[in-house]
């Protein structure tokens, strides 16, 4: 092979890595039942990443109400991964909402709390004591929200939790150290 030839083909070889794809994210959910099969055929820990990532590409076959039962099923397991992807996985809760595992629903304004680096997650909990555990010796914030503005609330396993829209909360402020600071003034 001559010089030319062998860097054409190893830049060539470098195209075709850059634009590969793992073909066992592409999922051809026409039903419910496909999307349950496939879903229930993975590891708990990879079937939120892969939910979010069918719906995004070509779920839309699937009602509301399916992808609302799927994300149910898929969350518990992908409770961790909630702040690793936390655009695309808006994007579907904004699309599902409201999201909830019983008939409990919101009324009012809400106090919610989050153990955490920062405030700007998506993960909260209806629960201060529980997150005021979860800190421990970390950073503990507060913020309110508008009930109507809870994209899912789940009840499982002894946990009140939400998933929020960020940029829909109000009155954050970082506990700690005994004192309270305010982060940003309301909306």
């Amino acid at each position: 092979m001559t010089g030319n030839a062998a860097a054409s083909s190893a830049k060539m070889a470098e195209a075709a890595a850059r634009f590969s794809c793992d073909t066992r994210l592409v999922y051809d959910w026409r039903t419910y039942e496909q999307a349950m099969s496939d879903l229930s055929g993975l590891p708990a820990g990879e079937r939120l990443e892969a939910l979010i990532t069918a719906w995004s590409e070509e779920a839309e076959l699937l009602s509301i109400e399916e992808m609302r039962e799927l994300f149910v099923f898929s969350w518990p397991d992908g409770r961790e991964w909630a702040d690793k992807d936390k655009d695309r996985l808006l994007s579907l809760l904004r699309f599902i909402a409201p999201v909830r595992v019983s008939e409990t629903y919101l009324s009012g304004e809400l106090a919610i709390f989050r153990a955490g680096e920062d405030a700007h997650g998506i993960l909260w909990t209806l629960d201060e004591g529980a997150a005021t555990a979860e800190a421990a010796d970390g950073t503990l914030f507060s913020a309110t929200i508008p009930s109507d503005d809870v994209l899912a609330h789940f009840t499982g396993g002894g946990r009140n939790e939400v998933l929020v829209e960020p940029l829909s909360l109000s009155s954050i402020e970082q506990a700690g150290h005994g004192r309270a600071h305010h982060l940003h003034r309301d909306r």
